[in-house]
């Protein structure tokens, strides 16, 4: 082998050894983050929530089978009032932005209910609600029975 391909050789095996390293890090920080990202998502669905009263408390993350699963959550709701339903968090598109929105239905899709917005929006909760049109958030309410049905929950009182 020639001096020059040799050195080639080293050159670009160094650059993607390089490479490859920074994609295994940046893969490992973005897996071992993955628990608190649901532990605190499940906080603030539990803030939304609060704020409609009754007691339930936002208890297992459930997979969702989708390609939505990276705009959305489904969490297991518990708690007296709680009636077996489910919570999803989604990312609803806006003219301010997206917005994260959560839902709340019954196991099998039915029933769907808008909840509120995750997050402290303060003074521009108005300006949210009149620039989310009633059509955009009949879309998503239509939308959940179809991600609910896409999800792996377990059957009630499974660990």
């Amino acid at each position: 082998m020639k001096a020059k391909t040799k050195k080639n050789l080293v050159i670009y095996g160094s650059f993607f050894g390089i490479l490859l390293a920074m994609i295994a890090a940046m893969f490992a920080a973005v897996w071992g983050a993955r628990p608190s990202w649901k532990k605190g998502l499940a906080a603030e669905i539990q803030g939304v929530l609060e704020k409609s009263g009754g007691d339930v408390r936002v208890g297992r993350f459930v997979e969702l089978d989708s390609m939505i699963s990276t705009s959305s959550a489904l969490y297991e709701l518990d708690g007296k009032d709680a009636g077996g339903r489910l919570a999803l968090v989604v990312r609803v598109p806006s003219l301010v932005g997206p917005v994260p929105a959560v839902f709340t239905c019954a196991r099998d899709g039915s029933g769907v209910s808008f909840e509120g917005y995750v997050g402290d929006f303060g003074r521009t909760v108005p300006v949210l609600s009149s620039r989310i049109s009633r059509g955009i958030m009949n879309y998503w309410i239509s939308l959940v029975p179809r991600i609910v049905s896409r999800a792996k929950i377990p059957a009630e009182g499974d660990l």
